[in-house]
């Protein structure tokens, strides 16, 4: 569905290469916060813009304050294209997105931003994940 995003403040940390190091990166950045008594707002997320470029974080209550290697972004406010998943991180992740971008132009969109994924449910538990997978859309011409 197309939805309206409202904007998000998160901390994150810049990653490269393999998209399996994720986990990881949530890990560190969920132990950062922890260490600065900041509570995030929300369930993990990932934006990924290609392999070299890619970061995963947490949103929490906008002015949170990081230090480095973490960074603090705004997520801006607009319309996403938006799907929940439910099941194990990950499985068929790349099936999914493809069925995704094709249904955004078969509905006269356009992505207008990196895919974002946002992940909930327990570490230990995968039969009580779900993915919700987002993208920034703008209407074509």
């Amino acid at each position: 569905e197309i939805e309206q995003a409202g904007a998000q403040t998160a901390v994150v940390l810049r990653m490269r290469g393999a998209y399996v190091q994720a986990r990881a990166a949530v890990l560190a950045v969920e132990s950062h916060l922890r260490a600065a008594g900041v509570v995030p707002v929300g369930p993990p997320l990932g934006r990924f813009e290609s392999e070299q470029h890619w970061d995963a974080g947490w949103p929490v209550p906008p002015g949170t304050r990081v230090e480095p290697p973490f960074e603090l972004v705004t997520l801006p406010a607009g319309p996403v294209a938006s799907l929940v998943v439910t099941g194990p991180w990950g499985r068929a992740s790349n099936d999914r997105w493809a069925s995704l971008f094709r249904w955004i132009v078969e509905n006269g969109y356009g992505p207008a931003g990196p895919p974002i994924e946002v992940w909930s449910g327990e570490d230990s538990q995968p039969q009580s994940q779900s993915t919700e997978m987002r993208i920034a859309v703008t209407k074509a011409r």
